[in-house]
């Protein structure tokens, strides 16, 4: 009720009267609602309104006391209109993803997938409840099919890159019969 406030009355003026009898037109406002159960059940609320005539948003906390109700309103409008665009950007993206006529495969940092579109469901005949906590890669070769596909690998300098690259939870299959079994599975299922 704020921009009642700051539109028709000073503050100053308000100090001490009735809300509801000085705004008579705010009666069916939801404010009043949460105001009055925050007053009947003295407890703080805090939550977010929308008042239409200015497009504005507002976050409000108000703290009951037996002497009254305390109403400290911040606008959010800026806020709001972040959250719905970046909303609106997700939607696009996950539209654009899931329409794309290619298989498109999110993994986290330990390979598990996070992202599985339509196409890849196609595809692969899997569905994203299927790969839920599993590693895209031991679903691609798993290795007890692969068995020298996975474990540690230490590339020498000269090799096909510079400097020694080594570690666990990679694969290479470079050259290796587990690669040109694991690209003929993935032709087999496109």
């Amino acid at each position: 009720l704020r921009f009642l406030i700051m539109i028709v009355v000073p503050a100053a003026e308000l100090v001490g009267r009735n809300l509801w009898s000085t705004f008579p037109d705010a009666a069916g406002h939801p404010l009043r609602t949460v105001y009055e159960h925050c007053m009947a059940t003295q407890t703080a609320e805090r939550f977010e309104a929308h008042f239409a005539p200015t497009d504005t948003w507002y976050e409000s906390h108000a703290y009951p006391s037996p002497e009254g109700l305390s109403v400290f309103l911040r606008d959010i409008t800026d806020h709001k209109r972040t959250e719905a665009a970046l909303r609106h950007a997700k939607e696009q993206a996950e539209n654009l993803i899931n329409g794309a006529n290619l298989m498109v495969v999110g993994l986290d940092a330990q390979g598990r997938v996070t992202l599985f579109n339509k196409a890849a469901q196609a595809l692969t005949g899997y569905a994203p409840t299927d790969l839920a906590g599993r590693n895209w890669l031991e679903v691609l070769v798993p290795e007890h099919r692969y068995p020298g596909a996975h474990g540690e690998v230490r590339v020498g300098t000269g090799a096909w890159n510079t400097g020694w690259h080594h570690g666990h939870g990679f694969m290479q299959w470079t050259g290796s019969q587990a690669q040109k079994d694991a690209l003929e599975r993935l032709r087999t299922l496109s």
